[in-house]
């Protein structure tokens, strides 16, 4: 039986002296985080799920960030909440280094981009790590296989099609430049939107896995400016880096069936239906496959 995770309480005193944190659609606050094994102190952002209790997207954040893990990506860390009142929320520590600077994708693409490349295409944003001296996440042991920070995000985009993550806006990437000037790329995070468009009556989970692969779309554009398909988004990374989007499809292929289902049972009973919780299993897999498939079509 897998160890459960945490289910951290978070008293409503804590939040009511706390700074709210301006950022996204959700109720966010910056609270301290003294589990760290770091001596200064640490700030960690509490972000309140406002969904209905069949609709919570606490666990899918945990999950996606599990996933990442297993793919040797590196991500925030995401801790599921409550507070006293069984206010369900995620918790996830700052992974930003003393007195560095956040820059966004969107910053990044306005500044060394011309202005006819400033649509979020796969190449435009790519660009952005030809044109910056981005090296990868200080903290992050690097395999052989990835060398450079844009082999990294090439791992992030893959993890997005096997969560089915539509949400890699250009404020949900970027970068940190510490007090030296140098630039590393930000690990993985934001996965609150992955998995959320499934049923929670229908059966039929492998019938229903496949039709929403065929149509969902990532959050990048096709030169006209409309939205591509996720399988469009794998078919251009093999084209523009072909060695990355191998490594990290065999990295998702290996985790297996075995390691999946034991990061499910790691979830308390109440953290989603069984139904949620079984089409996760199902599409996770399906996409899994799906991946293979496109990469011995491309490659």
């Amino acid at each position: 039986m897998s160890e459960q995770y945490q289910i951290i309480t978070v008293s409503l005193k804590t939040l009511s002296e706390s700074e709210r944190y301006q950022g996204g659609a959700e109720e966010k606050y910056k609270i301290p985080w003294s589990q760290t094994d770091l001596t200064r102190e640490q700030i960690a952002i509490f972000k309140i799920d406002n969904e209905p209790s069949e609709l919570s997207r606490v666990w899918i954040e945990k999950l996606g960030a599990e996933l990442a893990i297993v793919m040797g990506l590196p991500t925030a860390t995401y801790e599921m909440c409550q507070t006293e009142q069984d206010l369900r929320a995620i918790l996830s520590p700052s992974y930003m280094k003393l007195e560095a600077q956040e820059r966004s994708g969107m910053t990044l693409m306005q500044e060394v981009l011309a202005d006819n490349e400033r649509l979020y295409t796969i190449e435009n944003v790519l660009a952005v790590f030809d044109r910056l001296d981005i090296g990868l996440p200080s903290e992050y042991n690097a395999p052989s296989e990835i060398s450079t920070a844009e082999d990294l995000f090439v791992g992030y985009l893959l993890h997005d099609y096997w969560i089915d993550n539509p949400d890699r806006h250009d404020r949900n990437w970027g970068i940190q430049v510490d007090l030296n000037g140098n630039k590393e790329l930000l690990p993985n995070y934001d996965y609150g939107r992955a998995l959320v468009d499934f049923p929670l009556t229908n059966n039929r989970f492998e019938i229903f896995a496949e039709r929403l692969g065929q149509v969902r779309t990532c959050a990048f554009v096709n030169n006209s400016g409309n939205k591509i398909r996720m399988d469009e988004m794998v078919q251009l990374l093999t084209k523009i880096n072909p060695d990355a989007t191998k490594y990290w499809i065999e990295r998702i292929a290996q985790v297996g069936q075995e390691r999946l289902n034991a990061i499910f049972d790691c979830f308390p009973a109440n953290s989603a239906s069984p139904a949620r919780i079984e089409f996760a299993k199902v599409f996770v897999n399906y996409n899994s496959a799906a991946l293979l498939r496109l990469r011995q079509f491309r490659l």
